[in-house]
């Protein structure tokens, strides 16, 4: 598993011109709010996708309370683009065109159901302790490449640097405000094996260790579109930056039959809780799962994949971390699984650090029963997965999941070590 605690800054990339309209800078504030919501609906019968789109929004808006989303992610499964747009509409008419962007894909799932057809999902992120830009490249300059030349590898990789370029990273007073986190998430028309070609033009920007998920559209013919801001855009890519006090944590799995994708997705979930748990202590705010339609094509039943997620997310374990120190200073940490047996633990549980041994720890991951999903079948994915837990490739036949919540920032407490000397440490 990968977590992700404090990042580094972003280079940016002289010379490339911005095709987007820049948010204004808001600086999240420590120890601010994250807050995440999902809404869907499918066509009703005798309605239409303008409807369905609408319909999801106001379901999405009545979520989200006094809470302005800074930036709707839409996905749909419309066969026909005329009904793409309308599901569009539907959701701009509620939250605007200027903070909707998003994907066509083979289906999507949240906590409350599954769709693959005829269906508009939607996932919201606000909250005053993040900061969410978005880029967009209208123009991939992919089409009728060959996959294995040099054109397609040098318009891929160009298109990935001006979409990292325009995510300038947000500066803030370190003294004031020191643990920032970011996510990329890219959304793009660059299906499986393409998808690795733009994230290596992405990375040329921010490195290949910056946290990045995001999955590839539909590749059916007419229905590869990306979303942005009320248009229908193909041999395109979008990304949002998130910013702010968040922490994060990704993990991925492979598999290729029934059984097997039900077990991958079970086994994402709930070792991204133990992973999350171990940055920092706070509840989660979501899952989000960029998935692969060859996995769905395996399921036995659609739904039960999404029902695998959500008993992973159940499922709380407990660790014992032990600390050692040699003789020249270097330590070492080794981890036990212990009996787990409180998942209604409180936040400040979470880490459990004994005064009578402070080498030793216990991490314990709680039941995170209650957190928002939002997870998409693609044609291809970004991610981390379990044989590249430091570095996001692009894959086919992968679950990508990442989970992501507020980060918790204590102000130092004073404690009498057991040297009876008053050292400041963080919980």
């Amino acid at each position: 598993m990968r977590s992700h605690g404090l990042m580094l800054g972003m280079a940016l990339l002289a010379g490339c011109a911005a095709v987007w309209e820049q948010q204004a800078d808001v600086a999240p504030k420590p120890n601010g709010s994250l807050v995440a919501a999902t809404a869907w609906a499918k066509v009703p019968q005798g309605g239409d996708a303008y409807g369905a789109g609408r319909h999801a929004a106001l379901s999405l808006k009545a979520k989200l309370g006094a809470v302005e989303p800074q930036v709707v992610v839409l996905t749909e499964c419309f066969a026909e683009k005329v009904d793409k747009a309308k599901a569009a509409k539907g959701v701009a008419s509620v939250f605007g065109k200027e903070r909707v962007v998003g994907i066509a894909s083979y289906g999507f799932y949240t906590r409350d159901g599954v769709a693959d057809r005829e269906a508009v999902g939607l996932l919201a992120l606000g909250g005053d302790g993040i900061a969410v830009r978005t880029a967009f490249v209208p123009k991939l300059n992919s089409v009728g490449l060959a996959q294995e030349s040099e054109e397609l590898k040098a318009a891929l990789g160009d298109a990935g640097r001006k979409l990292a370029a325009q995510l300038q990273t947000l500066v803030y007073n370190e003294a004031d405000y020191n643990q920032q986190t970011r996510l990329m998430v890219v959304l793009a028309d660059t299906h499986s094996p393409k998808n690795q070609l733009l994230l290596d033009g992405i990375q040329s920007v921010v490195g290949t260790a910056f946290p990045i998920t995001g999955g590839s559209a539909n590749k059916n013919a007419g229905q590869n579109f990306i979303h942005w801001r009320g248009g229908l855009y193909a041999d395109a890519a979008v990304a949002l930056m998130i910013d702010g006090n968040i922490a994060s944590a990704q993990n991925g799995a492979q598999a290729k039959d029934n059984d097997a994708v039900l077990a991958t997705a079970r086994k994402v979930a709930s070792d991204l809780t133990v992973s999350y748990v171990n940055i920092h202590p706070s509840p989660l705010g979501l899952f989000l799962a960029f998935d692969c339609a060859g996995r769905k094509g395996k399921l036995d039943a659609i739904d039960d994949e999404r029902k695998a997620v959500i008993e992973g997310l159940k499922e709380g374990k407990a660790f014992e971390v032990t600390t050692t120190v040699d003789e020249d200073g270097n330590s070492t940490e080794t981890e036990k699984e212990v009996p787990y047996k409180d998942p209604r633990l409180a936040p400040s549980a979470y880490y459990a650090a004994g005064m009578n041994s402070p080498k030793s720890r216990r991490v314990v991951s709680p039941n995170f029963a209650n957190a928002e999903i939002f997870g998409m079948w693609c044609a291809g994915e970004f991610g981390c997965p379990e044989d590249s837990l430091e570095h996001p490739v692009g894959r086919g036949w992968h679950i990508m999941g990442t989970v992501l919540g507020p980060r918790r920032v204590p102000a130092p407490i004073a404690r009498t070590m057991p040297t009876s000397v008053v050292r400041e440490i963080e919980p």
